[in-house]
């Protein structure tokens, strides 16, 4: 329950930066229920947010400040569109006891909210606009929980550095910043439950310091926890877990959920185990009107909801999936990770990618990859451009290449731009820091390498002269030119000279000054001075003498 405990630090995070917040009236203690739907006094609540009232009215609703701090959450919780309203409690209470005006917190302005919903249906519409109808809801619920999971990140860095914000808690953070927590993936995956027409509640639970959410499907409720399937390699070709997808409450109590949240009774358990997705690491997805899915185990298949039956259109053995390099680590040793593209299928094999219909035929291998000894990695739409992926491990760099870019070949790799220091002292380490490598392709197309994908030969600096490396990429070279130089050697010419002598008096006289490099060269005992003796040094080394 990795992520659990890491809500545990945001959660407690968020009340320390409110409480600092001069203004603010804080709740205390855990809110006792939460439900969809809305009472009076939250109808009344929601209805400000939604005008973005400053001053909404609620002392005939005879609230307390905690009957009060629990409707804002549930407001906030269950609302999702509610987005831009702070989770800060300012209020007024009269002599009575009751609750007067609340004041809201606003994160955006008119302007930004009408913006941000654009930003956020046009996200919403990419996860879910293709999910209709004719799809059961555990279909729609199978999609929405993987595509978020490739789609948006848990914010591990915001957490550590304590550098969360209140949109990481919301579905602005979720769908426009493409980040957030717990909360803000409980309240993403309620606002898509939502527009499909599929019940559903949020669970919040202050125990756990969590949040997920529960499903009602033909009768029955099911939890949902899309953040604790989120896996460590994170990214749209990650792996994605299924253990946290419609479980029982019985479940729960197995992967380590305390018992006493607000349940919906989540009592059935045809799901927990046995389920066609407990045996994937990669997103299931849509192949065409067939839901399609890849094993632990090297298949892939499609599944049929009317019929309940999967069929298996290929079947790959150990070495012919992604493993990973010289280990024997445990997690995700094999992996294929596929999609659906021009009406194939395409699949990884660690140096080819193969396509096949959903139907089982047209099975072939249209790529091999040759240009070094990384592995295909999986498949996914980049920015709407399917592509595929090259590492060496999960959690190393990934190297995205375009799937059109499989019928290109490689005619030229040049140094585009020099690192930023082509002149070494003599003894100095290779530093490449700044250089750009750039690949061409027989179609004209160029682009930049990583610095892990090209390499460089090995570098003398024991003598000076000028230096020529050659940088390496697949079957191409090129060169990399650099320069040694050594003390003395003020005019950089590979020589100790008069003229280097010359130079050095100019300076000393303040006839032409040096340069910084050519200073470093003339500061032969090195005491950041240039004075009589250096210049001394410099005769006798013009002179033979060391």
């Amino acid at each position: 329950m990795n992520r659990v405990k890491k809500c545990l630090c945001a959660v407690l995070s968020l009340v320390l930066i409110i409480t600092a917040l001069p203004v603010a009236v804080v709740a205390s203690g855990e809110t006792s229920s939460y439900s969809s739907n809305l009472s009076e006094l939250e109808e009344q609540l929601y209805l400000g947010y939604k005008e973005m009232a400053k001053t909404i009215y609620i002392h005939s609703y005879s609230a307390t400040y905690n009957d009060l701090s629990a409707a804002i959450d549930n407001v906030l919780n269950n609302r999702p569109d509610t987005f831009y309203v702070s989770k800060v409690k300012n209020c007024s209470i009269a002599s009575d006891g009751y609750v007067t005006t609340v004041t809201p917190v606003y994160l955006f302005t008119e302007e930004e909210v009408a913006a941000a919903k654009v930003s956020i249906d046009n996200s919403v519409n990419a996860l879910i606009g293709d999910l209709d109808s004719s799809m059961t809801d555990v279909q729609k619920v199978l999609l929405l929980h993987d595509r978020m999971i490739l789609d948006i990140a848990y914010n591990d860095e915001g957490i550590d550095n304590d550098t969360l914000t209140e949109n990481d808690y919301t579905i602005y953070g979720a769908f426009v910043n493409k980040k957030g927590i717990c909360e803000a993936y409980a309240k993403a995956f309620k606002y898509c439950a939502d527009l499909l027409g599929i019940e559903n509640e949020i669970i919040p639970f202050s125990k756990m310091n969590h949040m997920w959410n529960q499903v009602k499907i033909d009768g029955n409720w099911y939890n949902v926890d899309v953040t604790n399937d989120e896996t460590a390699s994170s990214g749209l070709f990650s792996h994605v877990g299924h253990g946290h997808v419609l479980f029982s409450d019985t479940a729960a109590s197995s992967k380590g959920y305390i018992t006493g949240y607000a349940t919906k009774g989540a009592t059935d358990t045809t799901y927990d185990s046995g389920a066609f997705w407990h045996n994937s690491l990669a997103a299931v997805f849509m192949a065409g009107d067939v839901l399609a899915y890849s094993l632990k185990n090297g298949m892939i298949c499609t599944y049929d909801f009317e019929t309940n039956t999967s069929t298996t259109i290929v079947s790959l053995t150990s070495s012919d999936r992604w493993k990973m390099p010289n280990s024997d680590f445990s997690y995700a040793v094999y992996f294929i990770r596929p999609i659906y593209y021009n009406g194939y299928i395409y699949y990884n094999m660690p140096k080819a990618i193969c396509t096949i219909r959903p139907d089982g035929t047209g099975k072939s291998i249209i790529y091999t990859y040759s240009v070094d000894d990384r592995q295909i990695f999986g498949l996914g739409y980049n920015n709407g451009t399917p592509s595929f992926t090259v590492r060496n491990g999960p959690y190393l760099e990934d190297h995205i290449i375009p799937l059109s870019q499989t019928t290109k070949i490689l005619k030229a790799i040049n140094v585009t731009t020099n690192p930023a220091k082509t002149v070494y002292m003599k003894g100095e380490a290779l530093d490449t820091s700044g250089m750009v490598v750039t690949a061409s392709y027989s179609d004209g197309s160029k682009f930049n390498l990583l610095d892990s994908d090209y390499t460089v030969s090995d570098f003398d600096s024991t003598t000076v002269g000028e230096k020529s490396l050659t940088v390496s990429y697949g079957s191409k070279t090129c060169p990399l030119n650099l320069s040694v130089v050594d003390y003395c050697d003020i005019d950089m010419d590979y020589s100790c000279t008069s003229a280097d002598l010359l130079k050095l008096q100019q300076h000393f006289f303040e006839i032409n000054l040096l340069s910084d490099m050519e200073f470093t060269l003339a500061d032969v005992d090195k005491n950041d001075v240039l004075d009589s003796a250096d210049i001394l040094t410099l005769q006798t080394k013009i002179l033979g003498v060391f």
